[in-house]
């Protein structure tokens, strides 16, 4: 998760959850497991604290917050998403989705309690192996099969703002946000 030390553990086999917390120098410490989450696909923190769940065969979403002690609190179901293929989040709470084989996208917010908004609808992506968001609000996205990428900006509202194309990334197969 991005949030400064605190961890949430999701098994989707079993629906079993746990949080935990990582101190200032490294040290571990659980705080406390979680049963009867949903299943789902997809699960994104926000640096505020809140968690966005989604599973892309249903299109069923959930929020959570999970506090500064690491105590994780349920928030609400979502439903009626549409189908995506990457999440990411960015900024305090803005949260990008994208849909690989249509090229669409969205953007929304999670607030400091975990509370979902929708902010607005993105046609017109490329095609995108990852998407990764940082918590300054940039977002990177890179094809692997090409090596190109392209930046953008998620302010702290949830808008986007394309900034520029990228050419001559290399070939990677992980990259993360920090």
């Amino acid at each position: 998760m991005a949030d400064t030390g605190k961890i949430l553990f999701y098994n989707a086999a079993s629906g079993e959850g746990a949080t935990s917390l990582l101190d200032d120098a490294g040290n571990y410490s659980f705080v406390s497991g979680i049963s009867g989450f949903g299943r789902w696909t997809h699960m994104v923190g926000a640096s505020n604290g809140g968690v966005l769940f989604y599973n892309a065969s249903t299109g069923e979403g959930a929020t959570a917050h999970i506090d500064n002690s690491g105590n994780y609190s349920f928030v609400s179901g979502i439903s009626g998403f549409g189908r995506w293929t990457h999440i990411a989040s960015a900024n305090e709470g803005s949260l990008l989705f994208y849909n690989a084989a249509s090229g669409e996208g969205a953007t929304s917010l999670l607030d400091d309690a975990g509370n979902y908004s929708f902010v607005s609808g993105i046609s017109g992506f490329g095609e995108w192996a990852h998407i990764v968001g940082a918590s300054n609000g940039g977002v990177l996205f890179y094809n692997a099969a090409t090596g190109e990428g392209a930046t953008a900006l998620l302010d702290d509202a949830g808008n986007y703002s394309f900034v520029s194309s990228i050419s001559g990334f290399g070939e990677w197969t992980h990259v993360t946000g920090l």
